[in-house]
């Protein structure tokens, strides 16, 4: 797929990406129960609120994109680690598996492709990868988050927005 000419060395912010508005994006991973607005930005508060777009992503729609979003694993409820947040279970995203970002006129289907763990102070997941992708970063280990978990599915097939599309959760299911 088209990179669109977007720098591969660095964090920047696009055009499309300065003028994004919360929700304006869904993200969907049917094998994890996973349907969420993606929210803009990815303070703390943003965060206890759901997922966020980084303010270096870039959005679906602008070509060759590296969708980067952020999201907690585990909440606290009276001192105890929950399970309650959108990406707490992203580690078991594997061969075969679909996300899905949604928007007013596209569905992005994209393939999981890989799983890593990183510094917290390494950008380069980030980065425009020269490829369509979604890349969903979390803190790791639950409740230590000294790391962090890098998620990347690999942009494979758009289709029109329609309410009777099935989101397979996997290659099995189409």
């Amino acid at each position: 797929m088209d990179d669109n000419g977007l720098p591969k060395d660095r964090v920047y912010i696009t055009e499309a990406r300065k003028s994004y508005v919360d929700g304006t994006l869904r993200l969907k991973i049917p094998k994890l129960d996973v349907d969420v607005p993606v929210l803009n930005g990815t303070d703390a508060d943003t965060l206890l609120r759901g997922v966020g777009l980084y303010e270096y992503a870039q959005l679906p729609s602008e070509g060759g994109a590296n969708v980067s979003i952020a999201g907690h694993r585990n909440g606290l409820r009276g001192g105890q680690i929950t399970d309650n947040m959108p990406f707490y279970y992203i580690n078991t995203l594997t061969e075969g598996d679909y996300l899905y970002l949604v928007d007013d006129q596209t569905i992005y289907q994209y393939l999981w492709e890989c799983t890593q763990v990183i510094e917290p102070d390494d950008w380069t997941p980030i980065f425009n990868q020269g490829y369509g992708c979604v890349t969903l970063t979390t803190c790791t280990p639950i409740g230590v988050a000294d790391h962090r978990l890098v998620v990347r599915g690999e942009l494979v097939a758009t289709y029109p927005l329609s309410e009777e599309y099935p989101y397979p959760s996997d290659t099995s299911k189409e």
